[in-house]
């Protein structure tokens, strides 16, 4: 039987029945209802439910059921790193989301933490915790720990601006100049200006890169086989490409052949001398320091584009957007570039290049009014 009651300027819904587990009397409460009409309708609902034998818990917090999701659904079934990120979500659960039972949790409460995390972070970010929540949302309902999905038609916003699509590559004369340092300062003793050179030049992803064995180089045909990812973050090994279309063959000139022949032939001969072994076979391994770890070679890239004066100061990553920008923007077939950056469609990658191809629309639009003036002349 369900009683209603108002609390300030919103309604609260209780409802006593007895547990059919435990034989024990239990309640359940919900407010934050606009109007006493929109607290009877949920608990008509729930009583409906209780009576079909849901079984409704009232004391787990949404901080512990998504800790719960984690492990359960998630831990065995992702990489460490999206792992790592579903953690981070969980901290913000923490931080910011009321400590209250999940049964009590409505819309607006719901809509409040997101605006509250929003305030502090960008869109991109929000949209992230509330797809994570989502997720788990939906386990908590076919579990029947709850019959409402409180995160249905919520708005997603971010007052910080994320960083501009032009931030995060470089030009094609800067892109130039900074190969052109890299060769002329490469030590063979050192992988990370060679995958430098080969992030610049093939837009491989960071895993990709440092997942890659001198059995993935065919020398003859000038072509590197991607095939698998490294999981440079924990080091636990190789790991899956990010998706099944990342499994790709990536042809290379000539030039970068010699220099990944030079790395190699270097490579034998240092560690033969100092009795080091590369047990994976990596092309990117240093002789004392393992893998090159992502934040080091990130403090690499960012030192050299300061010394020659390249903005923006992009990240390893940005070497893929630097490098599909250029095979745009020189006019090779949208289809192909998804191909080779490894993308699952071509929807994604006019996604993420879309500030290019805006670019060379402009540019063809003049062309096309160039061309419709010369017929009248």
């Amino acid at each position: 039987m369900a009683s209603y009651r108002k609390r300030g300027k919103t309604w609260q819904y209780t409802i006593s029945y007895t547990d059919k587990e435990t034989g024990k009397p239990e309640q359940i409460y919900k407010g934050g209802f606009r109007t006493k009409t929109e607290a009877i309708g949920e608990a008509e609902e729930l009583e409906q439910s209780i009576k079909k034998g849901v079984q409704i818990k009232n004391n787990i917090t949404l901080a512990e059921h998504f800790e719960s999701w984690i492990s359960m659904y998630k831990e065995r079934q992702v990489t460490p790193t999206t792992v790592l990120k579903y953690k981070q979500s969980l901290s913000h659960i923490k931080e910011l989301f009321p400590d209250i039972p999940l049964s009590q949790v409505n819309r607006s409460i719901y809509q409040t933490f997101l605006n509250n995390y929003a305030d502090k972070h960008v869109k991109e970010s929000t949209l992230r915790i509330h797809g994570h929540i989502k997720q788990s949302i939906q386990v908590a309902i076919d579990d029947k720990i709850i019959t409402d999905d409180f995160t249905r038609r919520a708005i997603i916003s971010g007052k910080k601006e994320s960083k501009p699509a032009n931030q995060k590559f470089i030009s094609y004369s800067d892109t130039k100049k900074l190969l052109k340092y890299l060769v002329s300062h490469r030590e063979p003793s050192l992988p990370n200006n060679y995958l430098l050179m080969l992030a610049f030049t093939t837009g491989l992803r960071y895993g990709e890169l440092t997942g890659l064995t001198w059995n993935d180089i065919d020398f003859e045909n000038q072509r590197i086989s991607v095939n698998k990812s490294y999981d440079y973050l924990y080091h636990t090994g190789f790991k899956p490409t990010k998706t099944e279309t990342s499994k790709r063959t990536v042809d290379i000139d000539e030039f970068m052949t010699t220099l990944l022949r030079e790395l190699r032939d270097n490579q034998k001969k240092e560690f033969k001398s100092l009795e080091v072994k590369n047990p994976l076979n990596l092309v990117f391994y240093h002789f004392s320091d393992g893998v090159p770890s992502n934040s080091g070679t990130n403090k690499l890239l960012k030192t050299l584009l300061q010394r020659l004066e390249i903005s923006p100061l992009i990240s390893v990553h940005g070497a893929r957007h630097t490098y599909g920008s250029i095979l745009i923007y020189k006019g090779v077939d949208i289809g192909i570039v998804s191909e080779v950056l490894g993308h699952k469609d071509v929807t994604i990658t006019n996604e993420v290049y879309r500030h290019v191809i805006k670019e060379l629309r402009e540019e063809n639009r003049e062309r096309l009014l160039g061309i419709q003036n010369e017929l009248f002349m």
